[in-house]
Order: structure tokens, then sequence, then C-alpha cells
């Protein structure tokens, strides 16, 4: 076979080049899946999900899936969720919250769809010394929450992402990652009411991501 195509060996380079870089990554997340260990709940938390956290969930459109979800999320008694999404949409996605726990569930809006200054936005008007990022689908198990908090009773602990399985779980991959960290060096944490959306603030995140 190699003799047949040793005159053309150049064209499948690449694709060698890129199966070894896709199996490299797979055998890396395997490795990671074997070595990975939750950390262990402690006796008597620094973080307490009703004082400390809010759930942040960027997005442009969200069905029934995002009922379950959001029930999924309040199970950690977190002590607010805010939904960020584009002003076309506040309605809808208004509907969906209020049917689901209008106490606890807030939702912003911002000029137009981009996930990255949605975030922003969300991080600008949060209180709590813990942020939560999640898909508007993700269903989060019974215990969930409590397990993320329990990292950062290491106080040099800044961030963390957590495994995700399909169709349980959460979901966060490395550009999500990115665009988290990102958000998070682009603004800090503002007051409770809804601050306007700062189109400087999107500026310096743009400029961040470059």
């Amino acid at each position: 076979m190699l003799y047949l195509t040793a005159d053309k060996f150049p064209v499948f380079v690449p694709f060698g080049v890129i199966g070894f870089y896709r199996y490299l990554w797979f055998l890396i997340r395997v490795a990671a899946s074997v070595a990975y260990r939750p950390v262990p709940l402690p006796v008597n938390p620094t973080y307490i999900a009703a004082e400390d956290v809010t759930i942040i969930v960027p997005t442009i459109d969200a069905g029934e899936e995002f009922k379950q979800a959001a029930r999924s999320w309040l199970v950690g008694k977190p002590k607010e969720i805010i939904i960020i999404t584009e002003e076309k949409m506040k309605g809808p996605l208004q509907e969906l919250a209020d049917a689901v726990d209008p106490t606890r569930i807030r939702v912003l809006t911002v000029p137009f769809a981009n996930k990255r200054l949605q975030m922003v936005h969300g991080i600008r008007n949060t209180t709590t010394d813990i942020i939560c990022f999640a898909d508007d689908d993700a269903i989060w198990p019974p215990k969930m929450l409590p397990y993320i908090l329990a990292p950062f009773e290491d106080q040099k602990m800044y961030a963390l992402f957590t495994l995700h399985e399909v169709g349980w779980g959460t979901r966060a991959g490395i550009g999500d990652a990115t665009q988290a960290l990102n958000a998070l060096n682009a603004q800090n944490a503002g007051p409770a009411q809804e601050k306007p959306y700062d189109p400087e603030a999107a500026n310096y995140t743009t400029q961040q991501r470059r």
C-alpha cells in the first residue's frame, strides 16, 4: 500500500497530522477522566449557595427544556439566576422565567446577541462572590452546586470548569472556558440593580480577545 501511494505521500500528511491531534486529545481526555476526583464536601463550608452564588445564563433562544434546566439549578439553592438575552427575546424568556421562579430568576438584555458580551453584562449585575455560567439546556445533578463550591475552600482557587456528559450534567469546553475567563477579566461585579449595557466594557472584552 505504501508503495502504491509513495508518489502521493505528501497529500496524506495533513490527514495524518489531524488524526494524530484528534487521538492525542482523546487520550488526554481519557486520562483526565480516570484521574479526576471530586473535592470532598466540607463540613463547615466557607461559601453558601443561597448567599454567595449567582448563575449566569447567556442565551438567545430557549424552549421548554429551559424550565427543566432552571429547576435543576434551583435545587442547589443559588441566590439568583440571571438570564442574559437580546432585547427582542426578553418577553418570551421572561415568561419562561416567571413560570419557574419569578423571585430568583431575572432576565436582562443587551442590544444584540453576542455570548461574550452577554457574559460581561451578567457579571456587571451580580453581587455574589461566586459566579457560575450555564448553558440554557444544561441539566445539573442535585449535588452539583455544593461540589462546585467545595474547591473554593482553597483561597488560591480562581476558577474551575466541570466535567460534562451528553444528556446529563454541564457542558464546558475550551472555548467556553476562554470566554468565561475573558468576561471575568473584563468586568468586576456591580450593584444589585440592573446596570445599563456598557459598550466600553464590550469593546474592552473584544480587545482582550484579540
